[in-house]
């Protein structure tokens, strides 16, 4: 397993992992494009990858402007909750938002 900084040529086999998710699916996938991610791994924050096998199997991006963190894998929502996030509620019909306070996160490191 790998974990590295994202890069454009990435985005294709990002937008496979956030499509594949079992678990807290997009409402609608269509909202964020290529475009999209594009825009937030080189201008508003940096993204990170999960390589296994050379096969992107999950990915981090952190947003600068709004202070938040966008995450996928295969398993998201058992991630975040042994990760220890909050459940703070849903955002469209399937997706579930996720929050860990500055203090949380600095008792978890």
């Amino acid at each position: 397993m790998t974990i590295r900084t994202a890069t454009l040529h990435d985005i294709p086999q990002i937008q496979v992992v956030r499509n594949a998710v079992t678990e807290n699916t997009l409402s609608d996938p269509g909202l964020v494009t290529d475009q999209d991610c594009a825009e937030f791994i080189t201008e508003r924050g940096k993204g990170w990858v999960c390589e296994i096998d050379h096969q992107i199997v999950g990915f981090a991006i952190v947003d600068l402007r709004e202070n938040n963190i966008t995450a996928f894998n295969t398993r998201a929502e058992q991630f975040y909750r042994k990760a220890g996030w909050t459940e703070v509620g849903t955002h469209g019909t399937k997706e579930i938002k996720f929050e860990m306070t500055y203090e949380d996160w600095t008792k978890a490191t």
